[in-house]
């Protein structure tokens, strides 16, 4: 087990085969998503075998008042890659792997492993799962065939009050994007963790795979729905976007998910990848929304593990926090 270079990282990522390079599980994807908070910093963990190998992204943060260290996955999704060939066992995997976490100073981990590589992805902390998230297929002749009745109306909505969806260069993520993508979040009255940074938009805008796609009226520049979009070998991720209040009610998003479902056809992808909802509640409103152009579904997991027991229980007693089942793994923060 060793710690490698973004370039040695990169060179195993594209080595995988289409169906496991994932845009969000890429090396370059993890140091654009540490542009969010200067206390990130990509780490490339992997295992050699050959030409085989097992390869874990993530994020290393310093626990705070202390000297030691957890790994994150980058925001979205992550969690380790390996090549179909790599012939070690998942347990000798991450004997070695802990054991190389505690030797550096890592004392647990927290991971959103990626829904469209639950059948290959090795990890071997706990693992529960969380909720559902959905998947379009855009191979198929009729991509609009695949939505229920409220979508297909309100994609023909969009179109009858004269809302069209334009690709737009990477270069006005940070010049535009990033201001409208804010102060719909604050329209919604979010978190200030999800006003991300000009940093982080201006270190996206610089990923291969990002779209930009914007909905307006034809012929206007004003925006009414904008979303980002990042490209892997077969699956296009949907990963932020925001709606003006004409906008949500015009069907402008509608239009939006409905342009990039064919964007992602036209280019040779197979899947329109659209996450879930904000929490598990099936009834979720955002989830509702995303499930009326699917009915593809993927179940999002989370893994999490502590590598260093006797550094993780002095941290609790320094904090005086009681463990239980139930105690974030990442409590501390």
């Amino acid at each position: 087990m060793e710690e490698i270079s973004l370039s040695d990282a990169t060179g195993l990522y594209e080595s995988l085969p289409a169906e496991r390079r994932i845009a969000t599980l890429a090396p370059a994807y993890v140091v654009a998503d540490a542009g969010r908070d200067p206390c990130l910093h990509p780490v490339f963990v992997a295992r050699r075998s050959g030409a085989d190998f097992w390869l874990h992204a993530v994020h290393r943060a310093r626990i705070p008042g202390e000297t030691s260290s957890d790994f994150q996955s980058a925001y979205g999704y992550g969690g380790p890659v390996s090549s179909p060939g790599f012939r070690l066992s998942p347990a000798e995997i991450w004997r070695e792997y802990a054991a190389w976490c505690r030797t550096h100073g890592v004392v647990a981990e927290f991971v959103r492993l990626h829904p469209m590589a639950s059948e290959w992805q090795v990890y071997g902390g706990e693992v529960h799962e969380d909720r559902a998230t959905v998947v379009m297929d855009v191979s198929v002749p009729d991509i609009r065939a695949g939505y229920e009745v409220r979508s297909r109306t309100a994609v023909r909505k969009a179109e009858k009050f004269g809302l069209e969806v334009v690709a737009c260069p990477s270069s006005e993520i940070a010049s535009r994007f990033a201001s409208f993508y804010r102060e719909g979040m604050a329209r919604l009255g979010a978190d200030d963790f999800y006003l991300f940074g000009d940093e982080y938009f201006s270190r996206l805008a610089g990923l291969n795979g990002i779209r930009l796609l914007v909905c307006r009226r034809i012929g206007d520049d004003e925006w009414m729905s904008a979303g980002l979009f990042l490209a892997g070998a077969l699956t296009l991720e949907y990963h932020l976007s925001a709606t003006t209040e004409e906008g949500r009610a015009l069907a402008a998003t509608n239009l939006l998910i409905d342009a990039a479902a064919r964007m992602a056809r036209e280019s040779g992808l197979h899947r329109l990848y659209l996450g879930g909802g904000t929490d598990r509640d099936p009834g979720n409103a955002l989830l509702r929304f995303k499930a009326g152009f699917s009915r593809l579904r993927r179940t999002f997991r989370v893994g999490r593990a502590i590598h260093d027991i006797d550094l993780y229980a002095g941290i609790a007693a320094r904090m005086n926090i009681q463990i239980t089942a139930s105690t974030r793994v990442l409590f501390y923060r």
